[in-house]
């Protein structure tokens, strides 16, 4: 299961940057917004990714 953990810290890793650019760009575009939903369950995946890895 450690592929697992790599995987989940990679989600976690790229929907954060993800966020954190994302809503940079919001700031100047209000179109963007809708994309840092994306980038947000990213995040969120990689946590559930990373929890299962644990209890597994």
């Amino acid at each position: 299961m450690g592929w697992l953990k790599v995987l989940g810290g990679l989600a976690i890793v790229s929907g954060v940057l993800g966020y954190v650019v994302g809503l940079r760009d919001s700031r100047r575009n209000d179109e963007a917004e809708r994309g840092l939903l994306a980038w947000m369950l990213l995040a969120w995946l990689g946590v559930a990714v990373l929890l299962v890895a644990e209890l597994a």
